[in-house]
């Protein structure tokens, strides 16, 4: 069974985009906390990974999303790492991202990302962003 790839990097942000040349589009990265203007609220989170992989393989990745008291959110991806049959296998790093994904926000806490390799695996904390109440500026 082939090594699993390593993530490297995990990103929070409002939305990812793919341009046509490969590059990704992170907006609205929050690099530290996370702030709502009132609660109950609805937000929309999408998440960017960096991973490398050791060998080729084909693996199975969920993604755990949790919000303090209310929402928990799998995302489950498929991953075949194989290079194309006339292709050499390549150790670069890779990208992979999740859609946005609108969450109910209730109260202050952190939102969590935990991933898991397989179907038996131990979830790990990938990320934690604290979510705090800011009051609009008038």
């Amino acid at each position: 069974m082939p090594h699993e790839p390593k993530i490297e990097t995990a990103l929070v942000c409002d939305d990812v985009r793919r341009e046509q040349s490969g590059k990704d589009i992170l907006i609205g990265v929050y690099t530290a906390g996370i702030g709502v203007p009132a609660l109950p609220s609805q937000q929309r989170f999408a998440f960017w990974l960096m991973l490398s992989a050791p060998e080729p393989g084909a693996f199975s990745l969920t993604l755990r999303i949790l919000v303090p008291q209310t929402t928990r959110a799998d995302v489950r991806m498929e991953l075949d790492i194989s290079p194309k049959p006339d292709a050499v296998f390549s150790q670069e790093p890779f990208a992979l991202f999740t859609p946005p994904l609108l969450l109910q926000i209730t109260e202050p806490g952190d939102l969590e990302l935990q991933a898991r390799w397989g179907e038996r695996g131990k979830f790990r904390t990938l990320l934690r962003k604290p979510i705090a109440l800011i009051p609009p500026t008038p």
